[in-house]
């Protein structure tokens, strides 16, 4: 975002944006409230290795599934692939190898509603979660700095991020995938040392992109 970025109009697009996606008929952080909580079935699960995970009910039989609620934002920062930089094998930057993004909401109150409700869920989370795991108030949630000559304002943001790589001690629950050409064309990530870092379902992360048909509809 540059001095010529247009806020003002973004910020009427982002909000429109958050309201289509919250009558869609999904979760979506913007409405979470306890109410639409009970509406998804949702409940916090604790596995037997101590993480924690939002999940809904698929059945009678009580099996559950892991639920992505979706968060809408304009970014402002990311840390994604490909990376060009090569990993040496038994580097110790391995561990802190992450991909992530920064979405802001330029003083959106439907964004501000959501980082509300994010900061509820957090607080819910850390009744589940031993003490002092869970930082308060949650280090994803920070600040943007957007100052042109025209104008100097500090945005909340939110971050999601996540390691590219867990520990091969940690991961025998955990089903190993392939990294892709997509992601890793110059196979930097794919040179780690396989004896000690895995890459698995926890690592990877789903990658889309807005597109325009034919007739000029986002697709």
């Amino acid at each position: 975002m540059d001095a010529y970025y247009d806020t003002s109009s973004v910020v009427v697009t982002l909000e429109d944006h958050i309201e289509s996606r919250a009558e869609a008929g999904l979760p979506q952080m913007f409405i979470m409230t306890a109410e639409m909580g009970d509406r998804f079935s949702l409940n916090i699960h604790v596995s037997p290795n101590g993480t924690s995970k939002l999940v809904h009910h698929q059945n009678t039989l009580g099996e559950v599934e892991e639920v992505t609620i979706g968060i809408q934002g304009i970014v402002c920062k990311t840390a994604l692939p490909p990376f060009s930089i090569g990993i040496r094998r038994g580097d110790n930057h391995t561990r802190h190898l992450r991909q992530g993004i920064t979405v802001t909401g330029l003083d959106s109150k439907h964004f501000n509603q959501i980082i509300a409700n994010v900061k509820h869920i957090h607080t819910m989370f850390s009744w589940y979660t031993p003490k002092g795991k869970l930082k308060t108030p949650p280090d994803f949630i920070g600040s943007y700095k957007h100052l042109t000559d025209k104008v100097k304002a500090k945005y909340t943001t939110i971050s999601a991020s996540n390691c590219f790589f867990t520990p091969k001690k940690q991961a025998a629950d955990y089903e190993e995938v392939t990294i892709g050409e997509e992601i890793d064309p110059h196979r930097v990530l794919s040179n780690v040392d396989t004896k000690k870092w895995v890459y698995t379902e926890d690592n990877k992360v789903d990658y889309y992109t807005i597109g325009v048909n034919k007739d000029g509809e986002m697709m």
